[in-house]
């Protein structure tokens, strides 16, 4: 044991310094007490050491604040934030799939296969060329409606083969029908329309032209219905039926209106007609139309239609409401001629019966009686026909007027020569 006052090292057993004297025993005392207050001091830091280890793990943990969390936090965000990016690309995916799929199989101008459907059939090459000649003719406003339907008819007619081509439904095509330039959507086989089908044009921009229904060959062909703005002059004409190379052919009802206030007719008005029965946009017979008011829808007048060689309507008599049709007229008048001249009969029979017994004066009075009868009835019917020409002649006249002033009209606005004045022109020199 070592004396803490000198140093010196003495024997366990020693309890006095051999050197200095100081006793040993006190020593042992206070190297007990020095070595248990370092231990106490010791433990009080670690103590500390371990409450402050405790409060740090315990902000740690309470705040997320460990770095490899935090490090964890990180690469889950970014798992997160890739799944939501490819859930959004996949979202987009199928979007686009979506509204490929409704897409599907619809063809615009803008990828209209022209090389593709010439491929699958070499025979649709000469139409293709008439229908490319047709769009460039049919954005010229100059092209005369009588060229259009001329290529029109021709493409109809190089369609007319076995074509191989797929069939494909378009929007919106550029196309021309009936001299008029517009747009077709439905199903296209080739070179042009095949199916079912609308299509919607102009005439120089200005009337209307439209058809929706069966197409074939590039023309209407089988079930539809036909519309005409300002057909033959004022009236827009509506075709429910048959057709066939885009003219009506086969049975169809007709629907007429007119709103030219001020020109032939002086109010509005629309016309049904029967049953019409059409052959290559003809009337086969006439037919019989009524005309009504259109704001009383009041009956105006009854008349009678056959069309000329272009398939135009032509009026050939007309009654008013309260009056026999002409069909019925005749009959009645037959009914009555004949039983006239059953009662001349009659008398003359009974004149001759009489004449065995009478004497000439009175033989010469019945004959003069049958005569002035028969004179009677003559002048009677002569005169009917009289009045007939007469009302002619005179719907005519008023028509011939109505037509002068609406070419003075046209010529006013600076539409001389037009095809509208045309057409009054040939109603004025009819």
């Amino acid at each position: 044991m070592y004396c803490m006052n000198c140093g010196t090292k003495n024997e366990d057993q020693a309890k006095y310094c051999a050197r200095c004297g100081q006793r040993l025993v006190d020593n042992i005392v206070v190297e007990k007490k020095t070595n248990l207050a370092k231990r106490k001091s010791r433990n009080l830091f670690l103590a500390l050491i371990s409450l402050a280890l405790v409060t740090v793990i315990t902000t740690v943990t309470i705040f997320d604040l460990w770095p490899w969390s935090a490090r964890a936090d990180k690469e889950e965000n970014a798992a997160r934030m890739e799944q939501i990016d490819g859930d959004k690309a996949a979202e987009t995916d199928d979007k686009d799939k979506e509204q490929a799929a409704s897409n599907d199989g619809v063809v615009t101008f803008e990828n209209f296969p022209l090389d593709a459907i010439i491929e699958q059939c070499p025979d649709c090459q000469a139409a293709m060329e008439t229908y490319i000649a047709i769009l460039k003719a049919g954005q010229d406003w100059t092209t005369p409606k009588e060229e259009l339907e001329a290529l029109g008819n021709q493409l109809c007619v190089q369609m007319q083969h076995f074509c191989t081509a797929d069939a494909i439904y378009v929007e919106d095509i550029p196309y021309v029908y009936h001299g008029s330039f517009g747009l077709y959507t439905g199903d296209w086989i080739g070179a042009g329309p095949a199916g079912k089908g609308a299509y919607t044009g102009t005439v120089y921009d200005t009337n209307i032209v439209s058809y929706t229904g069966d197409w074939g060959f590039g023309l209407p062909n089988g079930e539809g219905q036909l519309y005409l703005e300002n057909y033959y002059g004022t009236c827009d004409m509506t075709y429910t039926g048959e057709m066939k190379n885009g003219m009506r052919d086969g049975v169809g009802s007709l629907f007429e209106y007119d709103d030219q206030q001020g020109m032939i007719y002086p109010i509005p008005n629309y016309r049904v007609y029967d049953t019409a029965v059409y052959s290559n946009n003809c009337l086969t017979d006439k037919i019989t139309g009524v005309k009504y008011d259109e704001s009383t829808g009041e009956i105006i007048e009854y008349f009678h239609v056959i069309t000329d060689d272009n398939g135009n309507l032509q009026r050939l008599d007309s009654w008013g409401p309260d009056e026999l049709s002409p069909e019925v007229a005749d009959k009645l008048y037959t009914i009555i001629f004949v039983a006239a001249t059953g009662y001349m009969m009659g008398t003359l029979a009974e004149s001759t019966i009489d004449s065995m017994t009478s004497t000439p004066e009175e033989i010469e009075a019945s004959n003069q009686r049958v005569l002035a009868e028969t004179n009677r009835l003559r002048a009677q019917d002569e005169q009917k026909k009289a009045d007939e020409a007469e009302r002619i002649e005179r719907e005519m006249e008023e028509q011939r007027a109505n037509a002068w002033a609406a070419m003075d009209q046209i010529e006013d606005e600076g539409g001389m020569y037009s095809n509208e004045w045309y057409e009054y022109y040939a109603i004025y020199n009819q």
